[in-house]
């Protein structure tokens, strides 16, 4: 239950290899201090397989900021604990200094995303979430993702995944591939997609954008490519 506060403008940089940083103390909070202009940054600068990897179980990240400053960083969080919460964090990236996955997560049970802002355009990403294996209970609500992504912003890669909830998102993919680009979950993925607005870059109906396995689809909204 140790809360760990992150000052205003706090800068650090994940320097290294996958592992660089690590998260694994059990039922802590990490909370950063500061607005939109002062939040807490962590930027990853030095290699493609820096990544910060969240291990622990009931661990809250909020209100800190993950920037790329690198080439096709392969992922910004590795999530492999139980009970994770992403709260009003946000993930930034520039042309050719990106993430090709925004967040990663294998075995992730009762993983709660919300309230993020992922702005992630750069052309060679991949997915802005990627679940790649069986992760139950996993929520993804009222988030902001906005990207280029030539798979999907929401992507079950692996592994049927029951009770998952997509919920309230603003999810826009620019990528005008003709594929479904905006969720793909497993076929016997189970749970509920609803009240979420979409933009792809070349499909223009809901179920041409997405790919929703076993899960109920219902009250979304998908704009025109224009």
């Amino acid at each position: 239950g140790d809360i760990i506060y992150v000052a205003p403008s706090h800068a650090e940089t994940i320097a290294g290899a996958a592992g660089a940083l690590t998260w694994s103390k059990a039922g802590v909070h990490i909370v950063g201090l500061g607005g939109p202009t002062t939040q807490p940054t962590f930027t990853f600068g030095t290699d493609a397989g820096a990544t910060v990897n969240i291990t622990g179980n009931d661990i809250s990240v909020e209100n800190i900021k993950f920037t790329a400053n690198f080439l096709d960083v392969t992922k910004a969080i590795a999530i492999s604990g139980t009970g994770v919460r992403l709260k009003k964090c946000a993930f930034r990236e520039g042309p050719n200094l990106n993430f090709l996955i925004g967040v990663s997560a294998a075995a992730a049970h009762d993983l709660t995303i919300e309230d993020c802002s992922m702005v992630l355009p750069d052309t060679d990403d991949t997915d802005c979430i990627k679940i790649t294996s069986a992760s139950h209970r996993v929520t993804i609500k009222d988030n902001v993702m906005r990207g280029a992504w030539s798979v999907s912003a929401i992507d079950n890669s692996a592994g049927t995944c029951n009770d998952l909830k997509i919920e309230g998102n603003t999810i826009i993919n620019d990528q005008a591939l003709d594929v479904p680009g905006l969720i793909s979950v497993q076929a016997a993925t189970n749970g509920d997609i609803r009240n979420n607005v979409f933009k792809h870059g070349y499909v223009t109906d809901t179920s041409g954008a997405t790919s929703p396995g076993a899960c109920l689809v219902l009250n979304n909204e998908i704009m025109n490519v224009t």
